[in-house]
Parts: structure tokens; C-alpha cells; sequence
């Protein structure tokens, strides 16, 4: 938990694995007990994991669901995890197709800081031949998507968050990731997100956020 807690390397769903890594594991070492023990204890766990980053709701909804699911199935708790990773991964293609149909023919993209979504996106949309990263400072997570498309996008440029107001009148679209989504549909995301976002609008660039219902805030 403490690992989940101090990491500001990666992004909200990865957290969210995570922590369902943690509730799993915990469930399968309590195998064979009372299941009233693995359910308080899942209780326990889920509420200890909603409150570690606040602002990522990604990490609370998925130990919410986990919670509630292990309480209706204790006996079923190795088919819950492989069940658990399924329905992530499924919502990932999901996203992916969904970003692919909206990004359409687009040849440039900005975006900054790091996010898995937006990664796996960049990574395979094809025709894809610039995306500019804002470096998100001041732990430079951009750097880390921008050596992670390295070699799979045929032009990478890393720039200072001062620029992104300047460069996202230079692209096609400006995709963002998100660690929330609010109960009014605004975004929370790193510092910069709106600075992109108010260039993009400036310029009449399409803003686009990579993001799935499980990162709602309720």
C-alpha cells in the first residue's frame, strides 16, 4: 500500500492494478478460513486503498467493486482475479478502439505527464507521425511516455509545460489522460491539462481525454 501511496511515476488505472493486486492476493492467502474473515478483510483493505490517493478515483471504484463482488462470491476467489483482469483489459481495448475512431486521421498529437491510456493509444494509432509531450514538471513524467514511445512513433519531441499553450496550436489533436473525472464531467489531471486544453480551444485543435467510467468520482 505504501508503494501505492508514494508512486507519482505512473498513472491512475496502473494504481488501480495494484491495488486489485493487493486485494486478490489477500483473498487467495485467506482461502480455506471462515468467509466472513475474507470478507471483513477485504472490507478493510477497500477502505484503506479509496483513501490512499484521493484524487485518483480509479483506485477506490475498482477496490469498491472488488469488495462488493468477493462479499456476494468468497469461495470464488481465484476466479475473481482472473475475472478482475479480464474486464480491465477489455475496457482498455475499448478505450483504445474508442480513441482510434476519434482521432481519426490525425498525423500530430500533444500530450503531457504520463498516462497508460494515452500510451497504448499513441502506440498503436496508425498514421500516427508526431506527438509532442509535455514534460510535467516538477517529476517530469513526460519523460517516461516519451521514452516509452520511443522507437514506436516515428517523431517523439518533449517540451517544457510553459510550451503547451504554443504547441497545441501545432498539432491535430490534444489528447489528455485523466486521474478523475468529476460528477460535472470536468477532468482532474496533472498541472498543464488546462493549459493544453485552452490552447487546443484557442486554436480550434480538438481535446480529447482518454478516460472509462471506472474513473468517475462519485
Amino acid at each position: 500500500m505504501l508503494a501505492i501511496r508514494e508512486d507519482r511515476a505512473r498513472g491512475a488505472n496502473q494504481l488501480a492494478g495494484d491495488a486489485l493486486a493487493v486485494l486478490g492476493a489477500a483473498a487467495l492467502a485467506s482461502r480455506g478460513r471462515d468467509p466472513a474473515v475474507m470478507v471483513a478483510q477485504a472490507h478493510c483493505l477497500a477502505g484503506r486503498l479509496m483513501t490512499l490517493r484521493p484524487s485518483m478515483a480509479a483506485i477506490g471504484n475498482w477496490s469498491l467493486l472488488w469488495w462488493q463482488e468477493i462479499s456476494a462470491r468468497p469461495e470464488a476467489a481465484a476466479l475473481l482475479v482472473t475475472e478482475f483482469e479480464e474486464r480491465r483489459r477489455a475496457i482498455a481495448a475499448a478505450l483504445t478502439d474508442s480513441a482510434f475512431e476519434a482521432l481519426g486521421t490525425a498525423r500530430s498529437v500533444l500530450t503531457l505527464s504520463y498516462s497508460s491510456s494515452v500510451e497504448n493509444i499513441l502506440a498503436r494509432t496508425g498514421g500516427l507521425e508526431r506527438v509532442v509531450i509535455g514534460e510535467a514538471r516538477p517529476r517530469l513524467e513526460g519523460r517516461h511516455l516519451a521514452e516509452a514511445l520511443h522507437g514506436r512513433v516515428p517523431r517523439v519531441e518533449l517540451i517544457t509545460d510553459a510550451q503547451l499553450v504554443h504547441f497545441a496550436a501545432q498539432v491535430d489533436h490534444v489528447l489528455l489522460g485523466a486521474d478523475s473525472i468529476c460528477a460535472d464531467f470536468t477532468a482532474v489531471n496533472k498541472v498543464g491539462s488546462l493549459a493544453a486544453a485552452l490552447g487546443a480551444e484557442a486554436a480550434g485543435v480538438p481535446c480529447l481525454i482518454a478516460t472509462d467510467s471506472h474513473k468517475l468520482d462519485p
